[in-house]
């Protein structure tokens, strides 16, 4: 048993930089998770009426890329890094597909004001 107890080996392997100590993995895992998390905040916006469909998808896709990135501490970097190119274009398709809806939302609603 280590010095520090049975817990001393797991504390010192938590957080991205537990097993991976590169600091540029660590941001790239970061920086994809907060977009991730900024994204799915995106879905629960007041005010914006979206399809139960495209809400959910949407959801879920976000939270594959978050768990990914909380399990990143066991994958080689570079598989990250090819998964990372695959979630980012997804997130960046979602997004617009967001956007787009956003914008015919805020046309309808602006049509409806002036009438």
């Amino acid at each position: 048993m280590p010095k520090d107890g049975p817990t001393g080996v797991y504390k010192s392997h938590r957080g991205v930089s537990g097993i991976n100590s590169d600091k540029n993995f660590e941001k790239a895992v970061n920086d994809l998770r907060e977009y991730a998390y900024k994204l799915q905040s995106r879905f629960h916006k007041p005010g914006f009426p979206i399809d139960e469909e495209f809400k959910s998808d949407g959801y879920t896709r976000c939270g594959h890329v978050v768990a990914t990135c909380m399990d990143a501490t066991y994958m080689v970097p570079d598989d990250f890094y090819d998964q990372e190119k695959a979630y980012r274009k997804d997130l960046d398709n979602l997004k617009d597909e967001m956007d787009e809806k956003e914008a015919k939302h805020k046309e309808w609603k602006m049509g409806n004001a002036l009438r």
